[in-house]
């Protein structure tokens, strides 16, 4: 089974074969590739301004690893006293590089972490919130927080533009003669937002057996936005979360033939069913 991803590289990754999504598919008998999305710029010179924020500000937010890179790359460093906020594990990971210990990571999306702050640290919050955030980030978070009496400080500490080479390598792993996806897994709104012609276009009418996954409720939402059928949903930013979504839609796919033995280890064989 053929997996594209539509997403970032991953920042340590100095290639597909890095990203530790590609990494665990092909661990676990896939095949995967990887189509970026999205280049980036950092806006170090307005974070760098920020220097102080700690004296207007109860806590930082970030909900994605890019805006943690902005704010160090802006030379600015977290401190274990902070109180700071995450989105999922690679979030995380970051904001701990950067000295912070970090609460919420087990939130898989911004609207999921909104809440987990308003329902355990809002009697904490008595000065706003500061944001460093994308260009194209997500309301959900600010508004339900704002909605709770909770002001948000936003700071526009990234930018985003599509990968000039996006489109030509999706259109290329949907031509004949080269490994047809079985399904197409996008990571963010942007991504199906980029691809919108693309999917319309040709995989709609011309690939409609390829299976689309969606990376949280947010990237679900904007596929049927365009009329898109939505074969799974990982519940949070994980790689083991994306496989369990694949090895379920492989089970659909595929049938159990039997099992060998092949230099002392046990080796399954399978046949599509069509």
């Amino acid at each position: 089974m053929h997996i594209l991803l539509l997403k970032a590289l991953n920042e340590q990754a100095s290639g597909p074969h890095d990203d530790p999504y590609v990494q665990v598919l092909v661990k676990a008998g896939f095949t995967a590739d990887l189509a970026e999305t999205l280049d980036f710029t950092y806006h170090t010179a307005e974070l760098a301004r920020c220097q102080s924020w700690r004296d207007n500000h109860s806590a930082i937010v970030f909900t994605s690893p890019r805006a943690v890179t902005a704010y160090t790359k802006a030379g600015l460093k977290g401190q274990q006293s902070d109180l700071c906020f995450v989105v999922g594990p690679s979030t995380d990971v970051q904001a701990k590089k950067a000295g912070f210990s970090p609460k919420g990571a087990q939130a898989g999306d911004a609207e999921t972490l909104s809440k987990v702050i308003v329902d355990n640290y809002a009697n904490q919050l008595t000065k706003p919130v500061f944001f460093p955030a994308s260009q194209i980030h997500r309301a959900d978070l600010p508004q339900y927080l704002e909605k709770n009496g909770i002001k948000v400080d936003i700071l526009i500490a990234y930018s985003s533009h599509e990968n000039v080479a996006l489109k030509d390598k999706v259109r290329l792993n949907l031509c004949e003669g080269n490994p047809i996806p079985d399904c197409i897994v996008f990571f963010s709104p942007s991504g199906v937002t980029l691809t919108e012609s693309i999917l319309k276009t040709e995989l709609k009418p011309h690939r409609p057996k390829v299976k689309l996954v969606a990376m949280g409720r947010a990237t679900a939402s904007k596929l049927q936005e365009y009329d898109m059928n939505v074969a799974g949903v990982a519940a949070s930013p994980r790689p083991e979360s994306l496989l369990q979504v694949i090895q379920r839609l492989a089970d659909d796919r595929w049938l159990f033939v039997s099992p060998t033995i092949k230099d002392g280890r046990l080796r399954m064989r399978y046949y599509a069913v069509c």
